[in-house]
């Protein structure tokens, strides 16, 4: 009963629509693994990518939370509303920066682990600021709920989004051999 009137209020709404769509790329980042075993990086290479982003995370969701803070006592209205929008931008522009603009070869890893702490530095801030948001909306009684719902259902949507993405790139002629399949064809 508590979760439905909550449901009912507009601002958490507006909140789970986007953090659903928000959530899509998280839910898909792992994939980069495979991008980067596709592109010639040993399997400890790829992973060690990955986990410059993951490390990037966690330095930036503690930077971003001190900034939304700063700048939500500057402007209580929109001051984590224009931390979270600098985040998903600043975040998709460097995604964009590794997927698109730096070689996808191994001589460019280097390249990758600082594009991806940078992105992940970036991208990481809006758990944090939606939680804060929540706690001015809801009565306290009723935070555990609505952190809860919250994350049933945008995890629940966007968990979509990986076989969505599987599906794109076969459809686009994305492939990846295992390893002496793609030799054993040219014999």
């Amino acid at each position: 009963r508590a979760a439905l009137a909550v449901m009912r209020l507009p601002t958490f709404a507006c909140i789970i629509v986007q953090g659903a769509f928000g959530t899509m790329p998280w839910i898909c980042l792992p994939w980069l693994t495979l991008l980067y075993q596709a592109m010639g990086c040993s399997d400890r290479l790829a992973s060690a990518l990955y986990a410059c982003f993951s490390l990037g995370t966690l330095v930036g969701v503690t930077v971003g939370g001190a900034i939304s803070d700063r700048l939500a006592a500057r402007d209580p209205d929109r001051g984590r509303v224009a931390a979270a929008i600098f985040s998903v931008a600043a975040g998709a522009a460097g995604m964009h920066g590794v997927l698109r603009l730096l070689p996808l070869e191994p001589a460019a890893a280097p390249a990758h682990a600082a594009a991806l702490f940078a992105s992940g530095a970036l991208f990481s801030w809006c758990g944090g600021i939606n939680a804060t948001l929540f706690s001015d909306i809801v009565p306290p009684h009723l935070r555990s709920t609505v952190y809860a719902l919250d994350r049933a259902l945008e995890v629940s949507i966007a968990s979509f989004a990986a076989p969505v993405l599987g599906r794109l790139a076969e459809a686009h002629g994305y492939a990846v051999a295992p390893p002496g399949l793609a030799a054993d064809a040219a014999a």
